[in-house]
């Protein structure tokens, strides 16, 4: 991919990490124009570490020296190591606050907010998170715009609205409303279960569930049960890692 992105002329090439950041494949890049952070939480905790602040940590392994770096604004353990790797860089950082997002309207089709100096910016995601991953879209935008790379408001409006995520809350159909997600670990399952009770509510819901034996089925059962009338369990076909339907239904029961 890297000697495509080369043979290519690529102006600018955005390069999404695997696991995490500081022992990473993707770091043979050594110069960066910006480093992004979205929402940092408890993953792959076998190669990352077993607290948030071990894992922030190797996710700050992206952060290039005297290169411009944007985040949402993290829980406060996490939040303490981004700031420590950015003064050790010398990289100045960019906080996104949710909370100065204004005029939220929520919807399963399309969502409006306000943010950055921009009014009423849609987008066509759902899930409740997805307004907050675009207010961090909208000042990593402007980061750019400020780098030399210009963004206009009417390309950021057009990009935003444009932008898909295929198996984050993807309305599959609408009558009844089926929806695929990959929640696959605490924090996504709660940010889930936050969409679900949103936009169902005292509406009958079905769940449909499937998990890998090394993510944390006990926890995103416990979160996502409770909301369902019915859960149907299910093994991920031609899988080595998936979860027994069998076992993953004893955990839900």
């Amino acid at each position: 991919a890297f000697l495509y992105f080369v043979k290519q002329s690529c102006d600018i090439v955005v390069l999404e990490t695997g696991l995490g950041g500081r022992e990473d494949a993707t770091n043979v890049i050594k110069t960066a124009v910006l480093c992004v952070l979205a929402s940092i939480s408890m993953d792959h905790m076998a190669f990352l570490g077993d607290t948030l602040g071990k894992i922030a940590y190797e996710k700050a392994g992206i952060i290039k020296e005297k290169c411009p770096v944007v985040t949402i604004r993290q829980a406060s353990e996490a939040m303490e190591v981004i700031r420590r790797v950015c003064e050790e860089r010398h990289s100045p950082l960019s906080v996104m606050d949710p909370a100065e997002i204004r005029g939220v309207r929520y919807g399963i089709e399309k969502q409006r907010f306000s943010y950055g100096g921009f009014d009423r910016l849609e987008i066509s995601m759902a899930g409740t998170w997805q307004v907050e991953n675009a207010a961090l879209a909208v000042c990593a935008a402007k980061e750019l715009d400020h780098s030399g790379f210009p963004v206009t408001e009417k390309q950021l409006r057009r990009g935003l609205m444009e932008t898909g995520w295929k198996g984050r809350f993807t309305v599959l159909a609408k009558r009844p409303y089926f929806i695929i997600d990959g929640a696959h670990n605490r924090d996504a399952a709660l940010r889930l279960a936050e969409s679900v009770k949103f936009y169902f509510t005292n509406k009958k819901i079905i769940t449909i569930m499937g998990i890998l034996k090394d993510k944390e089925d006990e926890e995103v059962a416990a979160i996502m049960t409770p909301l369902a009338t019915q859960v149907l369990t299910v093994t991920t076909p031609n899988n080595a890692r998936a979860l027994p339907a069998i076992t993953l239904a004893e955990t839900v029961r």
